[in-house]
């Protein structure tokens, strides 16, 4: 990630939440915004959301750096229980998080897991709320040269 892309630091960030009027939801990434915009839509509302990009506050550390994810943490673990950031609402891809990987994959996840305004997917990815066994079957059936998932059924 370039410079050019970062604009601004996670001070700067906190700084401009605790400004605002608006709901503010934090996502790990761009695609992370459209669907979450793309759902917002369909809610009819009075307030104000701003959608803000993990992507475009530089870290400040070697994990946040590197990581969307960490950036969210970490701005998540300083705003957390302080009434001025109260609007500040965060969003985390799952991927990995409470699973044991051992010899046997477990899921360690039972419910759906909130941490005060920090929200985790249940699936892997917001992404994956968007799929259907139709869309899947169909994307299969388009791909198949010889035809066999027409015995694809759901």
């Amino acid at each position: 990630m370039s410079s050019k892309e970062n604009q601004y630091d996670i001070n700067t960030y906190k700084t401009k939440v605790r400004m605002s009027s608006k709901v503010r939801i934090l996502v790990e990434g761009p695609d992370d915004k459209a669907h979450i915009a793309n759902l917002l839509k369909t809610k009819k509302t009075r307030k104000q959301f701003k959608i803000d990009v993990a992507h475009h506050i530089s870290g400040d550390c070697e994990k946040t750096r590197q990581n969307n994810k960490e950036r969210i943490l970490k701005i998540h673990s300083l705003c957390k229980g302080k009434q001025y950031f109260s609007n500040l609402f965060y969003l985390c891809d799952r991927e990995f998080y409470k699973f044991d990987i051992d010899e046997r994959i477990e899921d360690q996840m039972i419910t759906h897991e909130v941490d005060s305004n920090l929200n985790w997917t249940i699936g892997h990815s917001i992404e994956n709320y968007f799929l259907s066994p139709e869309i899947i079957a169909d994307a299969y059936r388009e791909l198949d040269p010889i035809g066999w998932t027409h015995k694809l059924t759901f």
